[in-house]
């Protein structure tokens, strides 16, 4: 009988399991899966120009690889191959160091990245909180690496459904008011029945940028911009590979070096530091959504994004020399926050030397004494020299 009434008892227990998990923890886990986006990715050929190798991993992927160091303020090791619990506390002044060089990339980050990401998820971080009486429920994508015009290792992206409830637990009957997306600097918004905004089941489908990863809501081709980027063409048209995302739920913070999430606590980079805006980015704890989502929102989100017309209006080689022009023009920018007494001697370079050029084409020397005043011969000398070097390539330094 006494063995009876315990496993009576125990069947009772294992029958209100589900109901007692729809606490905090339950509905928080439920309600993440139950909203798991669905990622629509740019169709990506072996080390080709176009498409998007990369997919949204655990961070699992790049921590603890031997070939990945952790660098200190002095710029020195740290830690080979450092765990998350190794970068638990550490602040902006520490850099995560992948094998490759980001400013000359070429194919190698993607081969290492499909050695060390085979058999790995494609993975959301889901982070829910509230704030002033509304429920935000966030995803956050971790990709090794971003291959745009600021191309860096290691880059994180992320949507934000809004619920209009202060506990995951009631947010599970309603649906979401507002949907954003990143993008560049800040998002772009839909409500949950916008017809921009399409969905498999109850699951947003995101189309990340080419390279960049900024979230689009459609497949198109988009003018991208940031303060650090400056401009270029986010590409989600097809192609496309579609990837169910697997949800992991991470804590408002990180409780300690032995907590599984120890690398919410890491205050650093996640890349290399390099010049300008190719350094690798800060984690999600350091952006200001994390904490205040509502008010990012209120403050960064607005309605539509930038759309080159790229069919029927713009010709396909006009659209091409269109994003090629913004892209260059984007690198020069680049240059400039990275050496910007460089680009400005090439900048002058290139206006004396498109002023020697008119100069002699119209027969009038730029180089001559003024009328009426002999000058002397160094002088005369001296400016000669000028206009020869700026017709020289190699007398500036050009690669």
């Amino acid at each position: 009988m006494r063995v009876r009434a315990a496993l009576a008892i125990a069947g009772l227990a294992a029958f209100l399991v589900p109901a007692a998990a729809l606490g905090a923890d339950g509905a928080e886990q439920q309600l993440a899966e139950k909203y798991a986006p669905v990622l629509g990715l740019k169709q990506h050929e072996p080390c080709a120009e176009t498409g998007e190798p990369y997919r949204p991993v655990p961070v699992e992927t790049v921590l603890g690889q031997a070939d990945v160091v952790l660098l200190g303020p002095d710029g020195k090791v740290v830690k080979q191959a450092p765990t998350a619990a190794d970068l638990f506390g550490k602040d902006e002044e520490y850099w995560l160091d992948f094998p490759g060089d980001p400013l000359d990339a070429g194919c190698s980050y993607e081969q290492w990245f499909n050695r060390i990401a085979a058999g790995k998820a494609t993975t959301a971080y889901a982070h829910i909180v509230e704030e002033e009486g509304k429920l935000a429920l966030q995803y956050w994508f971790y990709y090794p690496f971003n291959d745009w015009n600021n191309k860096h290792e290691s880059d994180w992206e992320m949507i934000q459904l809004v619920f209009d409830a202060p506990t995951a637990k009631e947010a599970l009957s309603q649906t979401p008011e507002l949907v954003g997306y990143s993008q560049h600097e800040g998002a772009e918004s839909a409500t949950w029945d916008d017809e921009k905004l399409e969905k498999r089941g109850e699951h947003a489908v995101v189309y990340p940028g080419a390279g960049s990863h900024a979230n689009q809501f459609v497949q198109s081709l988009y003018l991208g911009h940031g303060a650090q980027t400056g401009f270029g063409c986010d590409d989600t048209r097809g192609p496309t590979r579609y990837e169910q995302t697997q949800v992991v739920v991470a804590p408002a913070e990180a409780t300690g070096p032995d907590d599984p999430f120890a690398w919410l606590g890491y205050l650093g980079h996640w890349g290399q530091e390099v010049s300008g805006p190719n350094s690798g980015p800060t984690g999600p704890t350091f952006k200001g959504q994390w904490a205040k989502p509502i008010t990012w929102v209120d403050e960064e989100w607005r309605p539509d994004s930038v759309e080159v017309p790229a069919s029927s209006t713009v010709a396909p080689t006009a659209t091409g020399f269109f994003c090629t022009a913004v892209e260059k023009g984007s690198e020069i920018y680049i240059r400039f926050l990275r050496n910007p007494f460089f680009v400005l001697g090439i900048l002058v370079a290139i206006a004396l030397f498109a002023i020697c050029s008119r100069a002699g084409r119209t027969g009038r020397p730029l180089c001559r004494r003024r009328s009426g005043r002999p000058a002397t011969s160094g002088r005369s000398t001296a400016q000669g020299s000028a206009c020869i070097a700026v017709g020289s390539h190699s007398s500036l330094g050009l690669d």
